[in-house]
């Protein structure tokens, strides 16, 4: 089986909406357990959700959507007027993880910010930022309803 077509572009304000869901879905799949349900994610969502969709709409973060079949399957927000620069957001759906979508999205992130050290926060793709070039430099904790997901802090620094 081959892999589907996968276009990457700048999104749509049509798009923002399912932006939004595709990150909810991946968070669930990665950050549910028996401590913190799928159900207090997707309510820890919810609330920032009109926040979420602002940020997307205003000028100050950059995005890319990618797309199958016309349907928003991966995200990635940054901040390229943060210093060092700032990768808020990259999630994949869960149905399509694994086919390198999250590395291409990462690669234009990394294009657009030119040689500049950029960080990031993640949870449960550590291994995939490390595979990037990234690096550990801390930790601190992610509170979903009240509840602790444990997050590590990574940067990639810019090419000598």
């Amino acid at each position: 089986m081959s892999a589907p077509e996968v276009k990457i572009s700048e999104p749509s304000s049509e798009d923002f909406v399912a932006m939004f869901e595709v990150r909810t879905a991946a968070s669930v799949a990665t950050y549910a357990s028996d401590e913190v349900t799928e159900q207090d994610i997707v309510e820890d969502m919810e609330k920032s959700r009109s926040i979420i969709i602002d940020a997307l709409e205003s000028d100050k973060f950059n995005s890319r959507c990618a797309k199958v079949g016309g349907v928003v399957v991966g995200m990635c927000v940054w901040d390229s007027s943060s210093f060092p620069r700032k990768l808020n957001w990259l999630y994949i759906d869960p149905e399509y993880q694994g086919q390198g979508i999250g590395a291409n999205l990462l690669r234009i992130v990394l294009e657009q910010i030119g040689n500049q050290p950029i960080e990031l926060e993640t949870a449960q793709a550590s291994e995939f930022y490390e595979r990037e070039g990234f690096k550990t430099y801390g930790s601190q904790v992610w509170l979903v309803n009240g509840k602790s997901i444990p997050e590590k802090l990574m940067i990639k620094e810019p090419q000598e």
